[in-house]
C-alpha cells in the first residue's frame, strides 16, 4: 500500500529507472547475432575461432554475471544504492566499449572485455534491480518482476537492429562453405560498432540511474514502516497500518511465504538444491539457444537481414513474455506454471533441429515460429526462479539468496561450454540441441520435488511428489544437513 500520492509516483520512477537500466543490461541477449560477425572478423584476422567458441563466451558471461550477483547484494549493505549502480554500469558499458581493441589482439582478450567485464558488471546491479523495484509493489511483486526482467530480455530488441543495420546494411551473405561473413567493407565496420554500441549503452544507464529510489524500511513494534529517499529528512510517516484479519487459508500461505531466511538457513534447506541444481540444468540449452540459434539458421537460411528480425522478434518474445508469467506467477505462484514452460520447452528443442527437413518460406516460417516460442519458455524460467526464492526464503535477504542460487549458472555454462568441446559434438548443432532439450527435461522432473508455499489449494492433494518428499525424503536431508552445520558452527 502507498501512503501518498508522493510515494507512489517515486515507486513509479524507480521502477522506470530500473527497467532501463535492465533494458541497457539486455545487451547480453545479442550475443546471438553478434557473435557471427565477432567469428567472421576473428577468422578473417587469421585467428581460429568457431561457432563454438560463442558457447564459451556466452558462458564466461554467464558465469561471472552468477559470482557478481551475490557480491552485489553484500556491497549494498555497505554502499548506498546509486554506489553500487553506477560501479556496475561503468563495468557494463566500459566492456563494451573496451572490445574495440580487445577484437583486434585475439579471442581471450575478447573474453576478457565481453566475457569476463561485461558478466561482472550487469551481475553487480541485476539481482539488486529487482529487489529494489519489487519494494516498492510488495501487492504486486510478481509482475514488478516480471516487468523488470522483461526489460532485461528486450535489450536485443533495441540494439539488434542496431548492429546490423550499422555492419551489413546491404544484407551481404555468408560464405557458402565456412558460413562466415567474408567482405572487407562488413568486417572493417566490427569494431567500430562496439563503440557505437557503448555509447547508447551509456546514455541509457545515466537515464536510468538518475530515476532510481530505494525504498528505506523501518521496523517498529514488529511492523513495516517505509520512507521513500526522496522525501524530506525530516518527514516521518505519520500512521502505521496494520493489515486486516485474512481466513485461515490466506493466513496460512501468507505466514508460510513470508519467512524470512539468512543465507546460512537457506543453504540448510533441500528447497535450496533442488532449485539449484534445476537453474543449473536450465543453463545448458539456455547458453546453446541464445550462441547457437543464429548459426543454425545460416546452415539453412541466407538471409542475414532475415535473422536478425527473428533475433529481435525472438526478444520481444521473451520481453512480453516475462510480463506475462510475471502476471500468472501473482495468481498461480511458481510451480505449476514453471513445470508447464519447462516441459513444453523440452518438446521445442528437442524437435527444433528437425525443422531443416522444410525448405523455402515454410522454412522460414517454422523456424521464426519455433525460435520464438523457445525464448517465450525461456524467459518464464527468470521470472520464477527470483520468484521461487523469494517465495521460499523471504524477501529480506532476497539479493543474496537469489545470488546464491544464479551461482548454478557458473556451474551450467561450464557444461554448455564443454560439451560444445567434445569432438564428437563439435559443430553438431543437431545434437547439441537435442542434449539441451534432455538437460531441461531434467529440470522439468525436479522442479516437480519443488515446495511451493503459495502453491494453489484446491492442487495441494494431488501433488504427489511434494507429499512424498516431505513425509519420506525431507526428514533424512534435514536431520543429516543440519547436524553437519551444527558441527561446523
Amino acid at each position: 500500500m502507498f501512503r501518498s500520492q508522493n510515494e507512489f509516483v517515486s515507486g513509479l520512477l524507480n521502477l522506470a529507472g530500473c527497467m532501463i537500466i535492465q533494458l541497457a543490461y539486455g545487451y547480453y541477449y545479442t550475443i546471438g547475432n553478434m557473435g557471427t560477425y565477432i567469428t567472421a572478423y576473428l577468422s578473417h584476422n587469421n585467428k581460429t575461432v568457431t561457432q563454438n567458441d560463442m558457447v564459451v563466451l556466452t558462458s564466461v558471461i554467464i558465469s561471472f554475471e552468477a559470482l557478481a550477483m551475490p557480491l552485489g547484494g553484500l556491497l549494498h549493505r555497505r554502499f548506498p544504492l546509486r554506489a553500487v549502480i553506477a560501479v556496475s554500469c561503468i563495468l557494463h558499458s566500459g566492456s563494451v566499449a573496451l572490445t574495440y581493441f580487445s577484437i583486434n589482439c585475439n579471442f581471450t582478450a575478447v573474453v576478457v572485455t565481453y566475457g569476463v567485464m561485461q558478466g561482472f558488471g550487469f551481475g553487480l546491479g541485476y539481482a539488486l534491480l529487482i529487489s529494489i523495484a519489487a519494494s516498492w509493489f510488495p501487492n504486486r511483486r510478481s509482475l514488478v518482476v516480471g516487468l523488470v526482467v522483461g526489460a532485461f530480455a528486450a535489450g536485443s530488441f533495441v540494439f539488434t537492429p542496431i548492429q546490423t543495420a550499422y555492419i551489413n546494411p546491404w544484407n551481404m551473405q555468408a560464405d557458402n562453405v565456412t558460413r562466415t561473413f567474408k567482405d572487407p567493407m562488413l568486417l572493417h565496420r566490427i569494431p567500430s560498432a562496439f563503440l557505437i554500441s557503448a555509447a547508447v549503452l551509456a546514455g541509457m544507464e545515466v537515464i536510468g540511474f538518475l530515476l532510481l529510489c530505494e525504498k528505506h524500511v523501518y521496523e517498529i513494534t514488529g511492523f513495516s514502516v517505509s520512507e521513500s529517499t526522496w522525501s524530506e529528512a525530516n518527514e516521518k510517516p505519520a500512521e502505521i497500518e496494520v493489515p486486516s484479519k485474512m481466513n485461515n487459508e490466506c493466513a496460512e500461505n501468507a505466514v508460510m511465504s513470508n519467512k524470512e531466511m539468512t543465507p546460512l538457513e537457506a543453504l540448510q534447506t533441500a528447497d535450496f538444491y533442488i532449485l539449484w541444481a534445476s537453474v543449473c540444468c536450465v543453463l545448458v540449452p539456455q547458453t546453446m539457444l541464445s550462441s547457437l540459434s543464429k548459426f543454425f539458421g545460416l546452415e539453412y537460411i541466407r538471409d542475414d537481414s532475415f535473422l536478425a528480425g527473428i533475433t529481435m522478434a525472438s526478444s520481444v518474445c521473451n520481453a512480453v513474455g516475462r510480463v506475462i508469467w510475471g502476471l500468472l506467477g501473482d495468481y498461480l505462484s511458481f510451480k505449476v506454471p514453471l513445470c508447464c514452460l519447462l516441459l513444453v520447452w523440452t518438446i521445442l528443442l528437442v524437435t527444433f533441429p528437425h525443422l531443416s527437413e522444410f525448405e523455402g518460406s515454410h522454412l522460414k516460417g517454422v523456424y521464426a515460429l519455433w525460435v520464438c516460442l523457445m525464448f517465450f519458455c525461456l524467459s518464464g524460467v527468470f521470472v520464477f526462479t527470483p520468484l521461487a526464492s523469494n517465495a521460499l526464503y523471504g524477501s529480506r535477504n532476497m539479493t543474496i539468496n537469489f545470488g546464491l542460487v544464479y551461482s548454478a549458472f557458473i556451474v551450467g555454462g561450464i557444461l554448455a561450454a564443454v560439451l560444445t568441446r567434445v569432438p564428437q559434438l563439435h559443430g553438431q548443432t543437431f545434437t547439441q540441441f537435442i542434449i539441451g532439450g534432455m538437460f531441461c527435461c531434467a529440470a522439468f522432473v525436479l522442479c516437480l520435488w519443488l515446495k511451493d508455499p503459495k502453491y494453489p489449494n484446491r492442487l495441494k492433494k494431488l501433488d504427489v511428489f511434494f507429499w512424498f518428499r516431505e513425509y519420506i525424503s525431507i526428514r533424512c536431508f534435514h536431520w543429516s544437513l543440519g547436524r553437519c552445520f551444527r558441527q561446523c558452527s
